[in-house]
């Protein structure tokens, strides 16, 4: 059987058409997946950095309180605002990334603590003449032993994103 000129042209065209179509396939598919890749890691890495924030920001908390302790200086209130209003952005913000029930239990017990943190700290900063005062002393006691496990259970949560 003899395949004229016309249709053997015919035919290398829709075999080349064919292999750069399967070829066109190959390349979407694979940059959808290397696309997909990239965005859970860019996600990943926004985790990573809230969570750090969070764990930088649940430490530099007390350092404003203690200075306020000191110095008795009001301004320290401010930069004890800057610092809780850190902290709450950065958990507000990591409230929007959806993770497991364990990433969601995690996340809502640091936010619990942080609120009664913040509002145990507050306590002391409202206190007129803090230096030698008896009840700043328990309660500072009691702010100090609170932060450890808050830090501990942000460090926890920062070991979850990783």
């Amino acid at each position: 059987m003899k395949i004229g000129i016309g249709k053997r042209i015919i035919g290398s065209f829709i075999f080349v058409i064919l292999l750069f179509s399967i070829s066109i396939a190959t390349a979407y598919f694979v940059m959808k997946d290397i696309t997909d890749a990239v965005n859970e890691v860019r996600l990943m890495a926004r985790r990573v950095d809230l969570s750090g924030d969070l764990q930088l920001n649940l430490n530099k908390l007390l350092s404003p309180v203690s200075e306020y302790i000191m110095e008795g200086d009001p301004a320290e209130r401010d930069h004890y605002d800057r610092y809780i209003t850190e902290i709450f952005t950065t958990l507000e913000e990591l409230k929007q990334h959806k993770g497991d029930s364990r990433w969601d239990k995690m996340l809502t017990d640091v936010n619990k603590d942080a609120i009664e943190l913040g509002t145990m700290s507050i306590e002391v900063l409202y206190i007129e003449r803090p230096m030698g005062n008896k009840k700043v002393a328990a309660l500072m006691k009691e702010i100090y032993s609170f932060s450890e496990k808050v830090i501990e259970e942000a460090e926890e949560f920062h070991n979850l994103t990783v």
